[in-house]
């Protein structure tokens, strides 16, 4: 094809890595398994998914995968390494949510262009009809390498003579590394070859890192097309992110060597402020503080709770995620004096260490991403697949800021049993936009635009999710008055999303869409993503990351929200040749001219409404 001709001119970040064996799953056997004294399986089910022909799709029909699975629990042990069809279970509501976000798909002349130009699409979907949210996962890169854990309800069925399939009702998470080690990093282990580094394992009888010495692979990662490392391991052994120890994500390869896929410094997630403010401090600390002075905090990391509560396994936060640019001697462009950054939600939950028995902060991203040259796939991910992942996560690369949001409210009354759940809502919400992205609405590419993009269409997310919250509580008047606290909040955040007291025409069209499918009517029309300039000015505190972070998490503290802030810059910190750039509001670079620009704009449209606890 003329745009896979093209794309060998200027190849993408995805295509470079892949020259790396490590870097691809056949790198590690599945009949290879670690120490089971150091290492623990990352879930009860894993796999990867692998995309099937068109012949296949077509004979079996409806939205369905080949799955290999690399982890099961112990009763279908028998499971691993085969390869599984992965389908949806036949809930009513569950189907028709599968069939609003299913499309052909044939991709586009701007696809092709994205192509040549180094980003990865789904050109193997190229052509197909009734292409599924599964499929499509499946399908996003292309090679099956899209790791997924299962989550929810998996029913086994067939077995003997019939083919073994799972049936799943919730969507997968991309995941990354089948086994976790908690280690201290010694530093380099030259004499066992490249890469190699000698740690020192945890030790769950005594407590501290005081287990067996061991030599594992951490790669250094190619460069990019724009000549970048994604990470490097260098400074990791040195690093004060390093303190506490890091949890190793990976498998051995085929000579029995750990070799690491995912880091995560367990001092982040360990619910442990480093600094503690009021909540009459918080405003100052979201827009001033959290990402203050930035470039001269390269390879550091910081805790800091407002006005927090104290955290119980079991617990469950919303989150905010972001992360800013690239700078130093190979930067990347930031046009207009603006670093634009990046925008998702997310959940955090707080689960038992598997090492230690601590609390442990476990996130999630719900990532609302276009086609890019790293081959990141929209969809929801956990830390290991999107921050931590050493081919193409931007812990080492890039600034981040993930804020846990604790706020009784957002969960609505209690005995609702998720009902009435703003993160809950806003996830199945996303789920959507997250698979339309994949297909790109049937084009083939989701690109980014003023009035599309990740902060445009998270914030549509979060519309969408507080309008099915409404619908259900006016059908509910007895439950709506105990609701009043997440009415509230839903208010406060509808008046941050819709400026003029207007809501954007593909907005509101897509809310009549999810709610006709939730009442089981056939949709009014197909989806809509407007793109004039009056749908960028209906949304305008939406259209850059930096200010949607920070207003959102504004308006949750001023409804008495809890928030804590988890900080990286460049972790380990090691690569000479990049600096961390915060995200900024438009022309933040420029300083005083973008705080004059911010207050008009402010001026132009009503105050928010900071009700609530007055803070």
């Amino acid at each position: 094809m003329a745009g896979s001709a093209a794309s060998e001119d200027r190849p993408s970040s995805y295509a470079l890595a892949q020259r790396m064996p490590f870097n691809r799953p056949g790198f590690f056997p599945l009949d290879r398994r670690p120490d089971p004294a150091l290492y623990r399986p990352r879930a009860a089910w894993q796999g990867r998914l692998i995309l099937p022909t068109a012949a296949e799709a077509r004979q079996h029909g409806g939205d369905w995968v080949w799955i290999e699975l690399e982890l099961a629990p112990p009763a279908q042990g028998e499971l691993v390494g085969r390869r599984l069809r992965l389908t949806w279970q036949e809930r009513p509501e569950l189907q028709r949510l599968v069939a609003l976000v299913t499309t052909d798909i044939r991709l586009t002349p701007a696809a092709r262009r994205a192509i040549a130009a180094g980003n990865v699409l789904p050109e193997r979907l190229d052509g197909r009809r009734a292409v599924g949210p599964l499929q499509s996962l499946a399908g996003a890169r292309p090679h099956d390498d899209v790791i997924v854990r299962l989550e929810g309800t998996v029913e086994v069925r067939g077995g003997g003579e019939t083919m073994t399939e799972l049936w799943v009702d919730h969507p997968p998470i991309q995941t990354t590394g089948r086994y976790e080690g908690l280690v201290r990093v010694l530093g380099p282990d030259p004499a066992a070859g490249a890469d190699r580094f000698r740690v020192r394992h945890w030790n769950r009888s005594s407590g501290r890192f005081d287990g067996p010495l061991a030599s594992v692979r951490i790669p250094r990662q190619p460069r990019d097309a724009d000549g970048r490392h994604i990470s490097t391991p260098d400074g990791l052994a040195a690093s004060p992110a390093g303190a506490e120890g890091w949890y190793l994500q990976g498998a051995p390869d085929a000579q029995d060597v750990f070799t690491v896929q995912s880091l995560e410094p367990r001092a982040l997630m360990r619910p442990q402020a480093d600094r503690v403010l009021q909540a009459d401090q918080g405003r100052h600390w979201i827009r001033h503080g959290n990402w203050g002075d930035t470039e001269r905090q390269k390879g550091r990391m910081s805790t800091v709770a407002v006005a927090p509560r104290p955290w119980r396994i079991g617990d469950r936060a919303l989150l905010l995620h972001a992360f800013g640019g690239i700078g130093g001697e190979r930067a990347e462009p930031t046009p207009g004096f603006t670093v634009t950054g990046h925008f998702a939600f997310g959940e955090a939950r707080v689960v038992a260490d598997p090492f230690s028995g601590e609390p442990r902060f476990e996130l999630r991203f719900h990532q609302i991403y276009a086609h890019n040259p790293n081959a990141i796939v929209a969809g929801s991910q956990d830390w290991s697949a999107y921050a931590g992942d050493l081919q193409r996560g931007w812990l080492a690369s890039r600034p981040l800021s993930e804020v846990l949001v604790q706020l009784p409210a957002l969960e609505g009354p209690p005995g609702t049993d998720g009902n009435l759940s703003l993160p809950e809502a806003l996830a199945l919400q996303a789920e959507v936009l997250m698979a339309r992205y994949r297909s790109g609405d049937g084009t083939g590419l989701a690109s980014v635009t003023p009035a599309t993009s990740c902060v445009q269409d998270s914030s549509q997310a979060l519309f969408l999710a507080i309008q099915q919250l409404r619908h259900r509580l006016a059908a509910d008047p007895a439950t709506a008055e105990r609701a009043a606290p997440l009415a509230a909040v839903g208010r406060s955040l509808d008046a941050l999303l819709t400026p003029f007291g207007l809501v954007r025409p593909d907005w509101r069209a897509n809310a009549a869409l999810l709610n006709a499918a939730e009442r089981g009517s056939s949709p009014p029309q197909p989806f809509q993503a407007g793109q004039s300039l009056g749908d960028v000015l209906l949304s305008w505190r939406s259209m850059l990351p930096r200010r949607a972070h920070d207003d959102v998490a504004a308006v949750l503290l001023r409804h008495g929200a809890g928030l804590w802030f988890l900080r990286t810059n460049q972790i380990p910190g090691g690569d000479p040749e990049i600096e961390p750039l915060a995200p900024t509001v438009l022309l933040g670079q420029l300083g005083p001219v973008a705080s004059v620009l911010q207050a008009v704009t402010d001026a132009l449209v009503p105050p928010l409404p900071w009700r609530g606890r007055g803070r």
